[in-house]
């Protein structure tokens, strides 16, 4: 089983974030008309440090609950069926358990839940050990006994 690179995982990732960003957008959308938000001015004002009034908060906490749960079925979901999200796909790299036997559910479940967690409220930390780790491994993949692997 050759690792997967650094390189590799990272832009997996991204096309993933990228189209989950894609889709939470178009799913909330319908929310943005409905409560007639002007989202630049939202975005402005949260990055600036400016109060944000209740309306937009209340779309920050939807947005954010939307994301959440689609990258909870996303992750676990795809991972869980044969180790590869849509990126990892065009990539060309999957996620095996150590021995290099297929993942299921439940390690998937581990990975995100508990090893994205650890791996994310660390400041990224967690991602970026796999540019040290001999074998190119997050801490999410160590928490779950996980190799991301070349095929």
């Amino acid at each position: 089983m050759r690792p997967a690179s650094f390189g590799q995982r990272y832009l997996a990732l991204f096309l993933d974030l990228l189209f989950l960003e894609i889709l939470g957008a178009l799913i909330a959308f319908p929310f943005i008309q409905q409560v007639d938000l002007n989202l630049r001015s939202v975005l402005i004002s949260l990055f600036t440090g400016h109060r944000i009034d209740q309306e937009s908060f209340t779309f920050i906490l939807v947005y954010s609950a939307i994301l959440t749960g689609l990258g909870s079925w996303y992750f676990v979901g795809f991972i869980g069926n044969n180790g590869q999200t849509p990126g990892k796909k065009l990539v060309g790299i999957q996620v095996r358990q150590q021995n290099g036997s297929p993942v299921n559910y439940s390690i998937a479940a581990n990975r995100f839940f508990i090893g994205y967690s650890i791996s994310t409220i660390s400041f990224g930390l967690g991602f970026y050990w796999a540019l040290f780790d001999t074998h190119n491994e997050a801490w999410h993949d160590k928490i779950a006994s996980t190799r991301v692997i070349r095929f």
